[in-house]
């Protein structure tokens, strides 16, 4: 049985596919570790031993990250994590999705009768363009 130490911005996830060159894989290294909770945010330190055990599952997988020196480092740090914005705190245009709630209508297509034109000036004052804009985020 071989051990492993995870590195930084490793998950279990991670040792599963570059041990086993699947995610699969993460049920044997849950086994030989004797992990029975798991979730995306466990942690485990990068000072702690890993078990290895079982057959390598796609060998393909593990000889391409070998070959590159590469290792997969999936999750996140603090610094990303405060990046992440929670979905209900989320307000105005800088959330919105293109064709998801925010719609963009091809300028042929007849315009909404909810709609509203808004003029869009420069710096100076002088309008240099419109943009409609219905109740229900609709742009064009």
């Amino acid at each position: 049985m071989a051990t492993i130490r995870l590195e930084e911005n490793q998950n279990l996830f991670d040792a599963a596919i570059q041990e086993y060159g699947s995610i699969e894989g993460i049920f044997e290294l849950l086994d030989a570790n004797s992990i029975t909770d798991i979730a995306l945010e466990t942690e485990v330190s990068v000072y702690d031993d890993l078990e290895i055990a079982g057959s390598r599952l796609k060998r393909n997988v593990i000889e391409y990250y070998i070959a590159r020196e590469k290792k997969p480092a999936t999750a996140l740090t603090n610094k990303q994590l405060l990046l992440v914005v929670d979905p209900k705190e989320c307000e105005g245009i800088g959330c919105m999705e293109i064709e998801d709630d925010f719609i963009v209508y091809d300028p042929q297509e007849e315009i909404p009768k909810t709609c509203i034109e808004e003029k869009i000036y420069d710096k100076r004052g002088q309008g240099i363009g419109s943009m409609i804009v219905s109740d229900d985020n609709i742009v064009r």
